[in-house]
């Protein structure tokens, strides 16, 4: 870009590639040449791909979302764990405490598995090999 006159340096490629900052059509139109495309309309997803783009982005926020609700879960492990000490430094077993400290993330969510199982709407997708599976074939045969 810079040799077609712009003043662009890497992080100006980050910020329009992370939608920060919006891409002139000038700009376009090099960007477009630069990146061997025919056209600006060839950088531009269809209508379904923005949908699907739109809804990678949420997943990867609820990514982030669980990430950070695992690490409290944990942290609130850790926190009990001192209680449980003294509590058992005075003589005395909090089976409580020792129940919320041997619970795993991994637990909860087995148990989220086996409520939703019992839903006549799932919430979860489980296991999704087999929707995958069935997904790349109907693409295969371009159904639609």
């Amino acid at each position: 870009m810079r040799e077609r006159g712009w003043r662009w340096s890497q992080a100006t490629v980050w910020s329009v590639e992370k939608g920060d900052r919006p891409l002139r059509l000038a700009e376009a139109v090099d960007v477009a040449e630069v990146l061997g495309a025919d056209s600006v309309a060839d950088l531009v997803g269809a209508p379904l791909d923005a949908d699907i783009a739109a809804a990678i982005a949420e997943h990867r926020g609820s990514i982030f979302t669980l990430m950070n609700a695992v690490a409290a879960f944990e942290q609130s492990r850790v926190n009990i764990v001192p209680h449980a000490v003294i509590a058992a430094q005075n003589g005395r077993v909090s089976e409580p405490a020792l129940d919320a400290i041997s619970s795993t993330p991994e637990e909860v969510i087995e148990v989220m598995r086996k409520d939703d199982a019992q839903r006549e709407q799932p919430r979860m997708l489980g296991d999704a090999s087999d929707l995958i599976a069935s997904i790349r074939a109907q693409a295969a045969r371009g159904e639609h």
